[in-house]
């Protein structure tokens, strides 16, 4: 089936038929008349894109937000929402249990709520560039995520249960404020992919040599006192 993208940012809302770069036009709607799109129920969106650019108004900002809200986001399988500034994340986001990729990079998010459980389907997420100091107990049972993003944060701690993501394979925690790696890791069995550069690790667990898919290990800007301590498999 044709896969639609929608593009809503202070100035425009574009509608594309088809992805862009596929030599199909767009259609320009302006964001007042958002809902157009509404009443449109015959159009199925396969993607949301949402951004600001750095000389927004305020009233353009509020505007966009407003706009987002009245989109029925259950006809997606993605959902962009970068950069616009939030402080918490949409409700109506939690409602779409089919959401296959979630993109909330470069906004002030301080707390990921415990509703992000119901996002069963998920597979991506992007939580880069926030405030985020943990992560709730939903979102380790989230396991079918295959790639997650969640460098340039306040994250202290790493659960153990991080070992519940088996079909993870890319894992990009760098710029964080982590002290310590859990040794379940490990039973990330599909990992290739590990990125905990500039934190606040001393060591690494030994069982990270169980990696056996393991491509990439970046851990560059830790105070490293070996590569891999056996004592730091607690």
């Amino acid at each position: 089936p044709k896969k639609s993208y929608l593009q809503i940012s202070n100035k425009k809302m574009y509608y594309h038929p088809s992805y862009p770069n596929q030599g199909q036009p767009a259609l320009r709607f302006e964001t007042q008349e958002a809902s157009f799109l509404k009443t449109q129920k015959k159009r199925k969106l396969s993607k949301w894109s949402v951004y600001l650019s750095d000389d927004a108004t305020d009233d353009e900002e509020e505007e966009v937000k407003r706009t987002v809200g009245e989109f029925p986001v259950e006809s997606g399988s993605a959902f962009v929402l970068r950069n616009v500034k939030l402080v918490e994340i949409p409700p109506q986001i939690f409602e779409f249990s089919a959401l296959l990729s979630l993109d909330l990079s470069r906004n002030a998010l301080t707390s990921l709520p415990n509703d992000i459980a119901s996002l069963s389907s998920l597979t991506h997420v992007d939580l880069s560039h926030n405030l985020l100091e943990y992560l709730p107990p939903g979102f380790y049972v989230l396991s079918t995520l295959v790639e997650v993003k969640i460098s340039s944060n306040r994250l202290r701690l790493l659960s153990p249960s991080i070992g519940r993501l088996t079909a993870l394979k890319s894992l990009h925690l760098s710029d964080n404020r982590i002290t310590v790696l859990p040794r379940t890791l490990a039973d990330c069995q599909e990992l290739v992919e590990l990125d905990v550069s500039y934190n606040q690790l001393r060591d690494l667990p030994r069982s990270l040599i169980f990696l056996r898919e393991l491509m990439l290990l970046a851990a560059w800007g830790n105070p490293l006192r070996s590569p891999l301590d056996p004592a730091a498999d607690g």
